[in-house]
């Protein structure tokens, strides 16, 4: 199960408690705007709050939702906090650990993004880098050249003959912020990983802003990059029609 913390006034980080979490976790995956979360063992003033997600996440003294999305109001005093989100850790017997090897029935993206660099002269510019999402080892790996197909694939398979990458960004227990990284750059986002750092990346359209969000999110939270497809009607000889499973879908690269 996920997990939630609180940030304080000092920037230090408060855990949830398993319960508050299980609410909390319910309400994320229900996409409510908001839940009230009762503490009657809090001295008075400090026995109920509110969380609040999405667009929902803004207050008196937050009136715009942080890159969270998920805030938390005290109802008596409207103190607010932010709330992040820590993903469950993959485990070995995750349905998105065991995707098919072939190249072609892998649905994860590859591509061009630009990357803000961190450091160095280049300190703060906007650089092209090709990049390879890895679901299986949860990470985004980035190259300074572009890769051919055959290089993607060995990439995915962690094979020892696979380029080797310029960086890697882990994305297990990470947050996606979908919020431009600057006013002026568009169709941006950024990465924040366990232990503090941030990565700025930039698609080249909100098109593929969007396709790399949702998979992003989605190897983030442990989940499945491709689900089941559905029934396909097919009229086999004597004209009867019968359901089957469809065949998967071909790989749309974001490149």
């Amino acid at each position: 199960m996920a997990k939630y913390e609180h940030r304080d006034a000092d920037n230090r980080w408060h855990a949830f408690s398993d319960a508050d979490n299980q609410i909390i976790e319910e309400a994320y995956r229900m996409n409510k705007n908001k839940i009230l979360l009762t503490m009657p063992q809090n001295p008075p003033g400090l026995r109920e709050f509110e969380v609040r997600f999405g667009d929902n996440a803004r207050s008196e003294r937050m009136p715009r939702p942080p890159s969270t999305k998920i805030i938390q109001v005290n109802v008596a005093s409207g103190a607010t906090r932010i709330v992040r989100r820590i993903a469950s850790p993959r485990g070995s017997n995750s349905a998105a650990m065991t995707r098919a090897s072939s190249f072609a029935d892998d649905p994860a993206l590859y591509g061009w993004l630009l990357r803000r660099a961190t450091s160095g002269w280049r300190r703060g510019a906007w650089q092209r880098r090709f990049f390879v999402l890895v679901p299986k080892s949860s990470c985004l790996l980035y190259f300074h050249r572009g890769l051919h197909t055959r290089e993607v694939q060995l990439c995915r398979n962690a094979d020892p003959s696979a380029p080797a990458a310029r960086g890697t960004i882990p994305l297990a227990n990470a947050m996606v912020c979908t919020d431009d990284v600057d006013g002026h750059k568009q169709h941006s986002f950024s990465i924040a990983v366990p232990g503090g750092f941030e990565y700025d990346l930039a698609a080249h359209s909100a098109a593929k802003k969007e396709a790399w969000l949702d998979q992003l999110v989605r190897v983030a939270r442990g989940d499945d990059l491709q689900p089941a497809p559905p029934p396909v009607p097919i009229r086999p000889a004597g004209g009867v029609v019968r359901a089957t499973t469809g065949a998967t879908l071909p790989l749309g690269a974001a490149a």
